[in-house]
């Protein structure tokens, strides 16, 4: 994964010499919200929903780590494709970086009825416990984060919607998440 990464900021940089052609790389952390539903940092997503659905549910890890709202995630690609970025670089994707205990007090202040159903392992990642996003700030103006309890909302309000409206099975996907 690491290796491929590499090679395809390499590869943007060679394309940015040779013809001019820009690029920006993004290196976010803990994408989460509606849609982010692949890999283990996902873990705390699915926890949204399992919230909105009143189920059971534990997030695989703890710890502090960063955190980006996927609209604000959205909203930075949208940012940089119409900035007047030149040059090709990768840059990290700044956010909050909460611990988890603090994910999941926002996760049970909108859902306080499945509060005692959602947990987490308190095991820190093997990655940074923060990033600094100045980078990309500078490379393409302030890019904004959403604070999280507000994402966590959002999140869990769209959640319930999509099980009322009877688009997400919500069993379903906690099973296969699980």
């Amino acid at each position: 994964y690491g290796v491929y990464k590499q090679a395809n900021e390499g590869t943007a940089h060679v394309y940015w010499v040779d013809d001019g052609v820009p690029s920006l790389g993004f290196r976010p952390y803990v994408v989460y919200g509606v849609g982010r539903d692949q890999g283990m940092t996902s873990t705390p997503t699915t926890a949204m929903l399992a919230a909105a659905a009143n189920k059971p549910y534990n997030i695989s890890y703890g710890g502090r780590t960063v955190f980006q709202y996927a609209d604000d995630t959205a909203r930075a690609f949208i940012q940089a494709a119409r900035s007047d970025y030149q040059g090709a670089s990768a840059f990290n994707l700044g956010g909050f970086a909460p611990h988890m205990k603090e994910v999941k007090a926002a996760i049970d202040a909108v859902a306080p009825e499945a509060a005692d159903k959602i947990t987490f392992e308190d095991i820190q990642l093997p990655f940074p416990q923060e990033v600094d996003g100045s980078g990309l700030d500078a490379a393409i103006g302030i890019v904004a984060h959403k604070p999280l309890t507000d994402g966590v909302a959002e999140t869990v309000t769209l959640f319930r919607e999509l099980i009322a409206a009877g688009k997400i099975d919500a069993d379903a996907y906690i099973e296969k998440r699980s």
